[in-house]
């Protein structure tokens, strides 16, 4: 089991190494800084945080 763990790793590693090589550095580190930044916005508006535990706990 962790011989394929290993392996789909290291097979991940190589495809984002040859993906962000392919679309530019400048590209690549604005479109992850834009995902992160939006990253928490489902959460902001999605209803579950304002809802309180049944039983007042």
């Amino acid at each position: 089991m962790d011989a394929t763990f290993r392996f789909t790793l290291t097979g991940a590693l190589a495809l984002g190494s040859a993906t962000s090589s392919l679309l530019g550095e400048p590209t690549t580190l604005r479109t992850g800084a834009t995902l992160l930044a939006l990253s928490w916005t489902p959460v902001a508006l999605s209803p579950l945080p304002r809802r309180r535990r049944a039983g007042g706990g």
